[in-house]
């Protein structure tokens, strides 16, 4: 079944666990989104690779996070991501020749709950998922509607508007942005500008509340 019509198949309210499926493995994503996705009580919100995720996540509301890992890098960026969200339970399908769970056992917001060595086991992850949103206390989606809001907000961003936002939250001036990023300042102006438009707010103390609460600054 490809990914999208997987995806389709939970239902669209907020009575569903929300699941972000990451693995470099379009195969392994699908099966995955297969398997999860037979269950009503699922939804997958993110379907992509590691290398994208960190940037796809901060944009994308979840629950729950089943991540398949085959490397030593794959784990880091596993811990990378826990750091970053770490009010999120992270569920973590270790796959062949994977790094040791055990390191991944004792970082914060890190549920390893089950370890596959065969791809073919992959289908019993909707037991071991439904499993840990009944241990955990995982039953519904808790983002508030202002943290929607804010979240639609930021994706509507380009890397680049996002790092010139975090450095305006930070104090930096426009010449000073400009200085640093090697961008004349009125470049740097149009920039504050849509980014001011895209998030509809018109002040910097708005702006840098906004960054905070999105995790794009440290309070």
């Amino acid at each position: 079944m490809p990914e999208n019509e997987a995806r389709a198949r939970g239902q669209p309210d907020g009575s569903v666990t929300l699941l972000a499926i990451l693995s470099d493995s379009s195969s392994v994503r699908e099966c995955i989104c297969e398997a999860i996705c037979s269950d009503s009580r699922f939804r997958v919100s993110a379907s992509v690779s590691l290398p994208e995720s960190l940037e796809v996540l901060r944009n994308t509301p979840f629950d729950l996070l089943v991540a398949h890992t085959i490397s030593h890098d794959d784990c880091d960026l596993i811990c990378a991501i826990a750091a970053e969200f770490s009010s999120k339970l992270i569920v973590v399908i270790i796959g062949d020749n994977a790094h040791d769970p055990a390191s991944l056992e004792s970082i914060p917001g890190i549920d390893v709950i089950e370890t596959m060595n065969q791809i073919g086991q992959i289908e019993r992850i909707r037991d071991v998922v439904a499993d840990a949103k009944s241990r955990l206390g995982v039953h519904h989606r808790v983002m508030s509607e202002a943290e929607r809001i804010d979240r639609e907000r930021m994706s509507l961003l380009t890397d680049r508007e996002r790092e010139i936002m975090a450095l305006t939250a930070e104090g930096r001036t426009v010449k000073e942005i400009a200085a640093q990023l090697g961008r004349s300042v009125s470049t740097i102006e149009t920039h504050r500008e849509n980014i001011m438009r895209k998030v509809g707010l018109h002040d910097r103390v708005a702006l840098t509340r906004l960054a905070i609460r999105t995790g794009l600054i440290s309070a």
